[in-house]
């Protein structure tokens, strides 16, 4: 049996157009027919593994982790321990134009871990799609992988504190720590030799049952198919702040149980009546003269012009704004510690990267953060700027000197969109920004950017 795999732009041009070996833990693989095949051009029995350098073999490659991707795929470093028999694909560009390579045998193939601790693990992945040496890394399905009960958790540890994040767990108590290359997980992995895979432990990292991603659920177990259900119904519920969790809990019952719950009288408590207060929508001279301390003439003269029979039809004099998404998006900086100066520093030499100045900020009491810029316009500053809001935080007011840069542009419409006060610096007072004194400390820092 055979599939037909649908691979992403990046590696199939580097499976067709090089001879060179291409990265694979971008790999995009997604079945979308089934194949039957009976022969192939693939010769198990005179299959010889990819010869590599010493430097290869010591340097390793990497085994990417793609959730994008429904099967495993084993580039030049991996040890095939036996073939699938009977079992290949062909793989297909996601452009017809691409043509297709055929005869794709199916493998169970081995890779080295070296651990923190100086222990060789054997990572054994099996129904791989065999590349071979079109290409130089490999690739893991994770949902292969929680298929044999192991647990893939690519979540960055720096935004998760929980000490399953960025790790992959084996049912036998082993864990691995998964690294990144910018956005995509992998962990580093070598050719394996004869004797370590006799000797080092073994960790499954997919199982030897059949694996067909062609078949919808079809290698899920039940009670894997059961929560997949019961989660997709909840999902198609639209969400409701106050009986959302209650109509899951009905879903989640009446899905694997068959039975409806209901909840007991004793789950809700009465604390306290609620009272409704309605405003006046009337108001006699009298009372306005005696709230405002005013004649009654005057009020009954401010009667007759804002209201008809003493009812208001004017426009409330309070209104009710949307929240500004923009601010919360942000860390809003303290009124103590957020009151912030900033200063233009030029300079008559040029960085290495061809800085001509750029612009401190401090709050006076110990903190300072010097962005360079180009020059000294207000689209350069601006871009300052959105930098400081985006990676410090909102202040709560902003001081500068009355020059231009800091007045109009980016600059300008920056400071009303996020809502930040700015004082300027008045005419002959000097030491009002506390940002002037501070740039005669990170002069030296513009030579070095």
């Amino acid at each position: 049996m055979a599939g037909l795999f649908l691979l992403s732009r990046r590696l199939f041009r580097g499976l067709l157009l090089r001879s060179t070996c291409t990265p694979t833990y971008a790999i995009r693989a997604f079945i979308t027919t089934t194949i039957y095949a009976t022969r192939s051009s693939f010769n198990i029995e005179s299959f010889v593994h990819p010869t590599l350098t010493a430097n290869e073999h010591q340097r390793g490659t990497r085994l990417g982790i793609d959730s994008w991707a429904d099967t495993n795929c084993a580039g030049k470093h991996a040890y095939v321990e036996e073939f699938v028999v009977g079992k290949f694909v062909t793989a297909g560009g996601f452009s017809a134009s691409l043509g297709t390579i055929p005869d794709l045998p199916i493998a169970n193939v081995l890779y080295a871990y070296d651990a923190d601790d100086s222990k060789t693990y054997i990572i054994e992945c099996n129904n791989s799609i065999y590349l071979g040496d079109r290409m130089d890394d490999s690739l893991m399905n994770p949902i292969q992988a929680e298929e044999s009960d192991v647990r893939v958790d690519t979540r960055p540890k720096r935004y998760y504190s929980d000490p399953h994040a960025q790790t992959i767990s084996f049912p036998c108590g082993t864990v691995i720590p998964v690294e990144y290359d910018g956005a995509l997980p992998f962990i580093p992995i070598r050719r394996p030799t004869a004797d370590e895979i006799h000797i080092c432990p073994r960790l499954i990292m997919s199982a030897k049952f059949p694996w067909d991603p062609s078949i919808p659920g079809g290698n899920f177990s039940q009670p894997r198919t059961v929560f997949s259900t019961s989660s997709s119904i909840i999902d198609s519920v639209q969400d409701d702040p106050i009986g959302s969790s209650l109509m899951s809990l009905h879903l989640l019952s009446a899905v694997q149980s068959t039975s409806v719950l209901h909840p007991h009288e004793d789950t809700f408590k009465s604390l306290q009546a609620m009272n409704s207060y309605k405003s006046k929508e009337s108001i006699s001279p009298e009372e306005l003269a005696r709230l405002l301390k005013i004649g009654l003439k005057t009020a009954q003269r401010t009667l007759q012009a804002t209201t008809s029979k003493f009812i208001r039809t004017t426009g409330a004099l309070s209104r009710r704004f949307k929240t500004d998404k923009a601010q919360l998006r942000y860390k809003q900086l303290s009124r103590i510690f957020g009151k912030f100066y900033c200063d233009y520093l030029k300079v008559n030499a040029t960085s290495i990267c061809g800085y001509k100045g750029g612009v401190i900020y401090t709050n006076g009491l110990g903190f300072y953060k010097f962005l360079p810029c180009e020059n000294e316009t207000s689209e350069t500053t601006g871009r300052t700027l959105r930098y400081f809001l985006h990676v410090i935080g909102l202040p709560y007011s902003l001081h500068s000197d009355n020059h231009g840069n800091f007045k109009d542009g980016l600059f300008k419409r920056l400071m009303r969109k996020f809502g930040v006060y700015q004082t300027f610096t008045e005419p002959h007072s000097p030491w009002q920004n506390r940002a002037e004194p501070a740039r005669y400390a990170y002069t030296p820092l513009v030579f070095l950017l």
